[in-house]
């Protein structure tokens, strides 16, 4: 809190705070992790924010579209701000994440959508990215 209070009050550009997943935290993560991440109280002070929606690091079968919406519906809940701008930051390892995060997006209202990251990203992933922006 104390990081996203300072940084707002030394600009007035708008400012995204990257968060980890609300999906990942209430499904996967140890319950000592970050049981309380402090989303209402960072949203006065942000303008958007960018979910970690990193499906591909969980064990079993994760559906990208599933785990994308959740991300940004808990987000939403969690600011209750309904019309709070979420970028998800996926971890797709496929066209077909691509495609599935993509839709999600779209289905939830999503400000857009990205990967993680673009450096380690195969050049036949690049193509289906596209879809992702709004």
């Amino acid at each position: 809190m104390r990081l996203v209070q300072r940084t707002r009050a030394a600009t007035s550009k708008p400012l995204v705070a990257i968060t980890p997943s609300p999906t990942g935290l209430a499904q996967y993560a140890p319950k000592d992790w970050w049981p309380d991440f402090p989303f209402a109280a960072i949203r006065p002070h942000v303008d958007a924010v960018a979910t970690m929606t990193y499906w591909s690091h969980r064990k079993g079968t994760v559906e990208a579209d599933a785990y994308t919406a959740s991300d940004v519906r808990l987000v939403r809940e969690a600011t209750r701000d309904s019309r709070l701008p979420v970028h998800v930051i996926g971890s797709p390892t496929t066209a077909a994440d691509i495609r599935s995060m993509a839709k999600a997006v779209r289905s939830t209202g999503a400000a857009g959508g990205s990967r993680y990251d673009w450096a380690t990203t195969p050049s036949g992933l690049r193509t289906p990215l596209r879809d992702l922006r709004r």
